[in-house]
């Protein structure tokens, strides 16, 4: 099941049985969106707001929910969210990074990526991993995907939202409040 709850996209995965040779099948509901279009940009941001039940035994099978930046370029960042748990997976070769929540509340989640330089990850505002990445990301064949799966039971996912671009440069957002102030002063000053 899926519906939108009071601005939240929320996802109901169940286990049902199956006839052998499956004998239970988990209910998934994945979504993707290509990035090609960010491929080169110099620095790159995907944030999320979002909350589950699921339990973190369902993290071997991509459960309860899961988000990834990746493709075939062999650069990727998978999240796989249980209630009280985060997983991020970079590589094979590379150590899983786990990192504790606080479960029955939801979470914002970013990620920033700074071309092949480095990259950070952060929950509630809070830096949990950081380093340099094995490439850049995104590149023309890159893609976001984001959904849930059964995890053993039933699990629920909601997502506020999932939200994914370019990050401007500093000087262009200073530029911009620069530029307000002085209008603003200009108004006040012929105003009177």
């Amino acid at each position: 099941d899926r519906r939108v709850d009071d601005g939240w996209f929320v996802q109901i995965a169940e286990v049902g049985p199956q006839e052998p040779p499956f004998f239970d099948e988990s209910e998934d509901d994945f979504y993707h969106r290509s990035m090609g279009e960010f491929a080169r940009t110099p620095a790159f941001f995907l944030e999320w707001r979002m909350e589950t039940d699921g339990p973190r035994e369902g993290f071997p099978n991509v459960a309860p929910a899961a988000i990834v930046a990746g493709g075939f370029s062999g650069v990727s960042y998978h999240f796989t969210i249980a209630d009280d748990q985060v997983r991020l997976i970079r590589d094979n070769l590379l150590p899983l990074v786990f990192v504790d929540i606080q479960a029955g509340v939801p979470h914002t989640y970013r990620l920033e990526l700074y071309g092949s330089e480095s990259y950070r990850w952060v929950i509630d505002g809070q830096v949990v991993d950081s380093g340099i990445p094995e490439g850049a990301y995104p590149t023309a064949d890159s893609e976001i995907v984001f959904g849930a799966r059964a995890a053993g039971e039933t699990i629920t996912a909601g997502w506020d939202y999932v939200r994914y671009g370019a990050i401007p440069e500093p000087g262009t957002i200073v530029l911009v409040l620069v530029g307000a102030a002085i209008l603003s002063f200009r108004r006040r000053t012929r105003a009177r």
